[in-house]
């Protein structure tokens, strides 16, 4: 592929290879919103900045002493109340709509007119999060792909390959000419990529796909879910948004959805969604390398991703919201993101909002308890009211008798010892210290000579694995994880403890 060919076939083709604000917006006509007067005369301008966030300019000219427009501005410590904004382009076919938008800075200056007189032009940033661009085709959504940042850096993932043409016809004719002769018809490019993995379910498939690399920003690995109704169905957005998740678990990077795409049976996008990227630092997050719960990077594992994915996802799919597995999966993933040590009580935070919603399951042979509370106040009825009666008066008896009316609950640690086993997940002396370096790091604090900081990485790197151990086995995951704590990061079974047995 020749890197003018490759250029032309990036500004051809974006919209089915990557998403559709890559080479921006521009909204001319009917432009409605709360803070304009006058919906002619304005343009709005959108583009993605350097931190792949949106970024809109709206500007135009204030007519008829049209009343200046003021930055959205709130009482303190309220939230400003964001607006709507709709336009079109092009006699309507193109339409667009801005979500959850507000006014930020507005700057003014005078222009001449064509009558020698001053115009009043303003430019204002206009902040927004969500922006949709649709058009009037009478046809039908047969594919939807999903974009994202953040994707596996590693080359090993995707085993499929991808053929890719790019072709050009010119014709000069002339009513002089016989035949026509200057024409010019070649394939510009034909390659093939090691790009995409195809998961197959029960009611429907779906590809995970690498993007071009000239698509996107540079810093960021860059992928599409790719959904098509002859595999199926397209699944609604809280099931893409889920599968989602497990596939970036899977991988060891949280994807990114910066939006998605959806095509007619020609190719044609008819409508394309453009988000924000979640969270700060976002480039930073994305150049790092993916940590895997079950595979290394190691080309022999490529032929086994397509069958754990398969294996694991509908699984999550169908326990997510019984156990709280996606706000288990944030707790994660903003612990990678944190300061080492100060991760380990929001790692161990997910495992107990997993532990909490087990509890509340019918799964659970204890409930967290060691009699139902029905059971222990009928059991200790007489007895708790003689204690009632003895501490009443005392300055704190209330809470004495309120807590003895709670015993017949598990402690915290209790209910953590009892929700491993009843998963059937032994824990391990690594783990467990990992389990007790979480309260020492709330309660208490590490120092910070290097052989401290490098024993709380361990710690750090045990708890990961134990979370993964975790999460996979409630997933009913019987193959192998990956052991960060132990020097080669070797594969265990899913049975095995963190650091082996000594």
């Amino acid at each position: 592929m020749g890197v003018d060919a490759l250029a032309e076939y990036n500004g051809s083709l974006p919209t089915i290879e990557w998403e559709g604000l890559q080479q921006g917006y521009q909204i001319k006509e009917n432009i409605n919103a709360k803070f304009l007067t006058n919906t002619n005369n304005n343009t709005i301008k959108l583009v993605r900045d350097k931190h792949y966030k949106i970024r809109a300019i709206i500007s135009g000219l204030l007519i008829n002493e049209q009343k200046e427009l003021d930055k959205e501005k709130g009482i303190a410590g309220e939230l400003v109340s964001p607006t709507d904004i709709v336009g079109t382009n092009n006699l309507g076919l193109e339409k667009y709509e801005l979500s959850q938008s507000y006014l930020g800075d507005v700057n003014y200056r005078w222009v001449p007119n064509a009558l020698g007189a001053y115009d009043k032009k303003y430019e204002a940033i206009l902040n927004t999060f969500h922006v949709r661009r649709f058009y009037d085709y009478n046809s039908s959504v047969v594919w939807l792909t999903e974009w994202f940042l953040n994707g596996p850096r590693g080359p090993f993932w995707y085993l499929r390959s991808t053929e890719r043409k790019f072709s050009e016809t010119f014709e000069r004719n002339r009513s002089v000419y016989k035949n026509k002769e200057n024409k010019f018809s070649g394939e510009l490019f034909e390659g093939f990529n090691d790009d995409y993995l195809f998961v197959k379910l029960s009611k429907y498939s779906f590809i995970i796909h690498k993007v071009p690399k000239h698509f996107g920003p540079s810093w960021s690995e860059n992928i599409g879910i790719e959904y098509r109704k002859e595999f199926g169905i397209i699944p609604d957005a809280n099931e893409r948004e889920a599968i989602s998740e497990i596939v970036g678990f899977i991988f060891g990077k949280q994807l990114k959805n910066i939006g998605y795409t959806t095509f007619n049976e020609f190719g044609m996008p008819i409508e394309e969604v453009a988000l924000n990227p979640w969270g700060n630092d976002v480039e930073s997050i994305c150049n790092s390398y993916e940590l895997s719960p079950i595979f290394k990077g190691e080309y022999k594992e490529m032929g086994k991703v397509e069958a754990i994915l398969e294996q694991i996802i509908p699984k999550y799919l169908a326990l997510r919201n019984e156990f709280n597995l996606d706000e288990a999966l944030w707790r994660y993933w903003l612990a990678n993101n944190m300061p080492v040590g100060t991760n380990l009580p929001m790692l161990m935070n997910g495992i107990e909002i997993i532990s909490k919603a087990w509890f509340a399951s019918k799964k659970s042979k204890t409930n967290g308890v060691y009699l139902q509370k029905k059971e222990f106040d009928i059991l200790l009825k007489n007895e708790l009211n003689l204690i009632e009666m003895k501490v009443k008066g005392l300055e704190y008896g209330d809470r004495i008798i309120n807590r003895m009316k709670g015993n017949f609950q598990m402690g915290a640690n209790e209910r953590m010892e009892i929700f491993f086993k009843e998963i059937g997940l032994e824990v391990g002396e690594v783990e467990k210290n990992a389990i007790k370096s979480r309260n020492v790091m709330i309660h208490s604090s590490y120092g910070s000579s290097p052989e401290e900081i490098r024993k709380i990485i361990k710690l750090t790197d045990a708890y990961k694995s134990f979370f993964n151990r975790v999460f996979l086995k409630l997933l009913g995951y019987e193959e192998t994880y990956i052991d960060y704590y132990t020097l080669g990061h070797p594969h265990r079974l899913i049975d095995e403890v963190v650091g082996g047995k000594e």
